[in-house]
């Protein structure tokens, strides 16, 4: 798992990808699945309610994404959502030249408690990447969370 917390400086970004991709592939990954979130306000109507969207590689297929109705999103539209020059974004277009199999997948979030965001992120990947069996496993945020933007 790997997690950015903070903006990369404009003029690192395409060598922290590169930096990125080949740790990834020198370390023996088979997959790579990054989970990002987009602005809950540049949802089209179409996008509105609950669920996650996914864009993938070639290498991927993304038909795993399909099966648990995930919606895609690509091209342009992808692109306005984490921003053309974004990391996320990067690591897909150098996935897709390296022949790398790679999910990306996005939640539209808003400002404030987004613990349910979290939960349903985790679900989501425990079904895609099937970590446990079963369908009736209970994702609780761990405590540091609680009472995090004033929720009680």
């Amino acid at each position: 798992v790997l997690q950015q917390r903070a903006p990369i400086l404009k003029r690192k970004r395409e060598t922290t990808c590169a930096a990125i991709m080949s740790w990834i592939q020198s370390a023996g990954f088979s997959r790579m699945v990054l989970v990002c979130s987009a602005d809950a306000t540049l949802r089209t109507d179409a996008e509105l309610g609950p669920g996650l969207f996914f864009a993938s590689s070639p290498a991927d297929g993304g038909e795993r994404e399909s099966a648990l109705h995930l919606r895609k999103l690509s091209g342009e539209r992808l692109a306005m959502v984490l921003g053309s020059s974004s990391i996320p974004l990067r690591l897909l277009d150098s996935s897709r030249k390296n022949n790398f199999p790679m999910t990306l997948t996005v939640a539209f979030t808003s400002e404030g408690d987004n613990v349910q965001d979290g939960v349903m992120s985790a679900a989501c990947l425990n079904a895609l990447l099937q970590w446990i069996e079963g369908d009736t496993v209970r994702w609780r945020p761990p405590p540091s969370w609680s009472h995090m933007d004033g929720s009680a």
